[in-house]
């Protein structure tokens, strides 16, 4: 006779019930190198990819994908963070619109233009696991740079 039971849970949750002894086998979808009583395994590729337009200019120039071209791409008051554990690996940050300083006023109106009340930095995280190890990666928006890059604009503009 064979029995099935299925639990889900976080790829700590399954190692502690195969420590325990509640579980026989478990799949977890990142490493579990902390836990050297265990062996992991792999039985299949988890791929990451990052997903742009086709005019996009990360997709359109067809060289390989590298960090000096990842920070190109970031706005003004953008950051993008790399690290693993305690480690930063990578720190990007947009560069400021070349040409037309912000105009203090324009900066100003658009800072009072009525909008949805909204935070004045954004962020947005993620852990990717790749066989290098596990990274997290934080993107932060400043919505100040957005405000000196819209009122560069206006003034090339006016």
């Amino acid at each position: 006779d064979v029995s099935l039971h299925l639990q889900q849970g976080s790829p700590q949750q399954i190692a502690k019930l195969l420590l325990e002894g509640e579980a026989d086998v478990g799949i977890a979808t990142e490493a579990l190198a902390q836990y050297p009583e265990l062996v992991a395994l792999p039985c299949y590729r988890w791929t990451h990819a990052v997903v742009v337009p086709p005019d996009h200019p990360l997709a359109t120039s067809g060289e390989p994908l590298t960090l000096a071209r990842l920070s190109g791409t970031l706005s003004p008051g953008e950051t993008l963070r790399i690290a693993r554990g305690a480690n930063v690996v990578a720190l990007l940050q947009g560069a400021d619109e070349t040409g037309a300083p912000p105009s203090p006023w324009l900066t100003t109106l658009i800072q009072h233009l009525p909008a949805p009340a909204t935070p004045r930095t954004l962020q947005a995280r993620d852990t990717v696991t790749t066989p290098a190890g596990r990274f997290d990666v934080v993107l932060t928006g400043d919505l100040h740079g957005l405000d000196r890059t819209l009122s560069a604009s206006a003034a090339r503009l006016a």
